[in-house]
């Protein structure tokens, strides 16, 4: 497994994903920022000390290309190489495909092809030119791939891989173990959380938020992010009862989740937005736009509700029917609890996985594992 970097707490930000793959096999993965080794079950995690910078590309693809020699020439295992994106690391997985046999399977975990991923770009043009590379060096990787996981239906058809290509859809793997379910709090707080500014639509939160302000002055609103105070200060966005914060460690955000009476999600362009899982597994409301991937993971009117993105006015509406009935909220963050046991735990990641890698063992002659 090939994760994009830097992690700076390995051990604590990768062992629940080595955990969750160690139900489907034994494996590796391999990424970078603060090094560490160590075991997890069957999986074995090496976090190279590398900044993920152009010149050290060739250094952690050769690293990596020598551990999947070693597995498949001295051991003589099959492999299966899965790669966080279709980019750098699907190139990677193309090559130990071709050089060894390998099954290769590519995550797609962002919307590559939508404009908004540029507006927090200081230079459009060149991010602009930039997207069309990263989009020619995706559908490159796709139609050399052997399966690709999605997080939500037409994620891929920007990329317009091989149609024969098997997919499969659901979501990815979050630390489940810090959100758990609490009791509904009555602190007025509505969390939201992400980056960067305008890609996430926090201008528009803002607004729609400075509407309700007259009706429901009780009400705050915590932002939590990288560096969103500089934009508000910079685009000279209102901001009374807004609590603005810095990023802060998983555990700390799983107590200030549970402080909460829900959290809000307004991108403008999301792939998933794992933060939608971490509020459902703590038993809390989502409201969320209408856009990519977000209307797969809130079901409006049952475990959250839905508001066109972009649109000042539609979320001026939802925030004042969620702020108005204090029933609606319990009755959201109970439907979005029942949805994580349901559909996003851990083991139905793993098992989701399992199926996959399953449909690749079918397709060869060979075991995959020994």
């Amino acid at each position: 497994m090939i994760r994009n970097g830097p992690f700076y707490f390995p051990r604590d930000q990768l062992s629940f994903i080595a955990e969750a793959f160690s139900r489907v096999g034994p494996g590796e993965l391999l990424t970078y920022g603060n090094p560490a080794r160590f075991d997890v079950d069957r999986f074995h995690v090496r976090c190279l000390r590398l900044n993920f910078y152009k010149r050290h590309y060739p250094l952690f693809a050769a690293i990596v290309m020598a551990r999947i020699a070693w597995h498949r020439l001295i051991k003589r295992r099959r492999i299966v190489v899965i790669t966080y994106d279709p980019l750098r690391n699907g190139l990677i997985g193309v090559t130990a495909r071709y050089l060894f046999g390998a099954k290769l399977v590519c995550e797609l975990n962002g919307v590559f092809d939508s404009e908004a991923v540029l507006m927090d770009k200081p230079n459009r043009e060149g991010a602009a030119r930039l997207r069309r590379r990263m989009l020619s060096v995706g559908r490159w990787v796709l139609r050399r791939c052997d399966h690709i996981k999605l997080l939500y239906a037409r994620q891929a058809d920007a990329f317009i891989p091989r149609p024969e290509t098997p997919r499969s859809v659901f979501f990815d793997i979050y630390n489940e173990a810090l959100f758990t379910e609490t009791e509904p709090h009555s602190n007025k707080v509505l969390l939201f959380v992400g980056h960067p500014l305008l890609l996430k639509g926090v201008d528009v939160l803002l607004e729609a938020f400075a509407l309700t302000r007259h009706e429901f002055p009780e009400w705050r609103l915590t932002l939590v992010g990288w560096r969103l105070e500089d934009g508000i200060r910079r685009l000279e966005l209102p901001c009374d009862g807004v609590d603005v914060r810095g990023p802060m460690p998983q555990d700390e955000l799983a107590q200030t989740m549970a402080r909460s009476e829900g959290l809000i999600l307004p991108s403008r362009s999301e792939g998933m937005g794992r933060v939608l899982l971490e509020a459902a597994a703590s038993a809390r409301a989502r409201l969320g736009s209408r856009i990519d991937g977000i209307p797969t993971y809130i079901e409006d009117g049952k475990d959250g509700l839905l508001f066109n993105p972009d649109d000042i006015g539609d979320l001026t509406r939802v925030l004042t029917a969620f702020f108005s009935d204090q029933e609606l909220r319990h009755t959201l963050g109970r439907g979005a609890r029942a949805r994580y046991e349901k559909e996003y735990r851990s083991e139905h990641y793993s098992s989701k996985y399992g199926d996959l890698v399953d449909s690749l063992r079918r397709s060869s002659s060979e075991s995959f594992f020994t």
